[in-house]
């Protein structure tokens, strides 16, 4: 693993940390506001970032957190993220489907929890091709973060 990685890696998990200590009080838009659910989510196709929940709505948030620049590769990963749990989670889930790659993130009960799929990208900044990208995907939302260090 390069600098490079290990700097993206540490810049994700500062996002992370953030979110979980403080994601109550940040506007996901439309007035939500979101509890901390998982955080490195292990699914079949991925490994999602982080989940938050809308216990109201019954909505469960995937958050793809983008370090640097997002670019339409990154917003291509969210939405394999997002139509895989909308595949697997929401209420017409028959017996017979195969809940493989859940993971322990998943709770028997959250099949009864979520009524819909929501997607988050969350990046420093985006770049043309991402912002082409969620054009096309107008559910999906978009989020940019920025980090500060007050000394006093």
């Amino acid at each position: 693993m390069s600098t490079e990685d290990v700097t993206k890696v540490d810049q994700i998990r500062l996002v992370v940390e953030a979110i979980k200590r403080t994601g109550d009080k940040i506007d996901w838009g439309n007035g939500q506001r979101l509890e901390f659910h998982a955080e490195d989510v292990p699914l079949q196709i991925g490994r999602a970032d982080l989940m938050l929940i809308d216990v109201c709505r019954k909505t469960l948030y995937v958050v793809e957190v983008i370090p640097g620049e997002a670019t339409a590769e990154d917003v291509g990963r969210l939405l394999s993220y997002y139509g895989w749990l909308r595949k697997n989670l929401l209420p017409d889930l028959t017996p017979t489907q195969n809940l493989m790659g859940l993971g322990s993130w998943f709770r028997p009960a959250d099949s009864e929890l979520f009524l819909d799929v929501k997607g988050v990208v969350l990046g420093e900044r985006f770049g043309a091709a991402a912002l082409c990208a969620l054009a096309g995907c107008p559910e999906v939302i978009v989020k940019t973060y920025s980090f500060s260090i007050q000394i006093n």
